[in-house]
């Protein structure tokens, strides 16, 4: 985190201020929790992240600046059942990470800095 107050230091010195966006919705499809959650329907880190049940049919398409394709949702054969991914990103399902206090360490670890504009 030292470069981070350097950078933040640098910034200030020369007037200039920085905008953050902190995005803990998504993780990467190599990340333990993913892993975990793609290994059966009934593991707990499931819930982690936004599934569908193949059963169902196939998810309707996204509509999104990112998603300019509308094919967000990929196929996971091991479970039978689709999983929100954008650029080998895959979108978590909010409420488990907020239920899991994750949200709530990320807000407090940023607001040590307090950054420039910071809203608590």
């Amino acid at each position: 985190m030292q470069d981070f107050d350097e950078l933040l230091k640098g910034m200030h010195d020369r007037n200039l201020k920085l905008v953050m966006d902190l995005v803990v919705n998504h993780s990467s499809d190599e990340h333990e929790w993913f892993k975990q959650s793609r290994s059966s329907r009934d593991n707990p880190y499931r819930d982690y992240y936004h599934w569908w049940p193949a059963e169902k049919g196939k998810p309707s398409p996204r509509r999104s600046f990112f998603d300019v394709n509308g094919d967000a949702w990929k196929f996971d054969e091991q479970t039978n059942s689709y999983y929100q991914a954008i650029r080998q990103q895959n979108k978590c399902a909010f409420d488990a990470l907020t239920a899991n206090g994750i949200r709530q360490v990320c807000f407090k670890a940023s607001s040590a800095y307090k950054c420039d504009g910071q809203q608590s």
